[in-house]
């Protein structure tokens, strides 16, 4: 009986301090030059790694996203000539699909 309390209390404290908040979508993300910081958000704050990474992001089932997504390279410190970069994944009346990889070159300036 003591054991089973113990397994039901430690069950309850997992499940109850879970951070799992539904499905993600897990995508490569590289840049030319490599070691940019990406970030996601409306502006450049939820950190996801340095590239090349592996950044997950929360959508559906097949990266079926609604809503939108606007995923930051920014380059590294101090490197001239590179450019801050942005892609934004956005669905109007039906979702929008992210691919399983993306790649920024850094060389290029963004594009309005």
């Amino acid at each position: 009986m003591k054991r089973f309390l113990l397994v039901t209390t430690i069950a309850i404290l997992i499940t109850g301090c879970s951070s799992y908040r539904g499905p993600v979508w897990v995508m490569q993300i590289e840049s030319s030059p490599s070691g940019a910081r990406i970030f996601s958000g409306d502006q450049p704050n939820e950190y996801q790694g340095t590239t090349p990474c592996t950044a997950t992001f929360f959508a559906k089932a097949g990266g079926k996203l609604r809503g939108s997504l606007t995923i930051w390279a920014v380059p590294p410190t101090n490197t001239p000539n590179l450019h801050q970069q942005r892609v934004t994944f956005s669905s109007g009346f039906s979702p929008v699909t992210l691919p399983n990889a993306l790649f920024f070159d850094l060389s290029k300036p963004n594009a309005p």
